[in-house]
């Protein structure tokens, strides 16, 4: 579903006054992309008004048994493997997404402090596979005027 933007002006006018209000995602999106993320101690030029909260935000990426025989290929041959860098970027941008999500719908204008972090799993179902873990925290704040 495509939202023009005076349903998102509208939606976000929503949200500004209850931020835990049932609106469409690419709204919330859109209001959320506003938030500042950083691996700093603070944003240059701003002060930190209030410390809010601690946020984080998890993906799970399965990856599948063709994608576990190019890994096999790249790791016998030598080379990087697209297929995984491209999964690990998707998987990264979507979990910077959902903390921004999150630091929003508690209010906050940054979050501060960001740590990214990078794990795999592998399933021993006998039909090949593994699963990608990517985390995001950090320290989500309001800024002072």
């Amino acid at each position: 579903m495509q939202l023009d933007d005076e349903a998102i002006d509208r939606d976000r006018q929503m949200l500004s006054q209850d931020r835990t209000t049932d609106v469409p995602i690419a709204s919330v999106d859109k209001a959320a992309s506003e938030i500042i993320l950083t691996t700093a101690f603070d944003v240059p030029g701003r002060e930190i008004g209030k410390i809010i909260d601690i946020v984080g935000a998890e993906v799970a990426t399965g990856m599948n048994i063709f994608k576990d025989i190019a890994n096999a290929w790249r790791d016998t041959f030598g080379g990087r493997s697209n297929t995984v860098q491209n999964a690990l970027r998707d998987a990264r941008t979507q979990c910077l997404v959902e903390l921004r999500r999150e630091a929003f719908r508690l209010g906050a204008d940054a979050v501060i402090a960001v740590r990214i972090a990078y794990s795999e799993a592998s399933v021993a179902t006998g039909t090949g596979g593994g699963i990608l873990f990517v985390s995001a925290t950090g320290t989500a704040v309001s800024l002072a005027d």
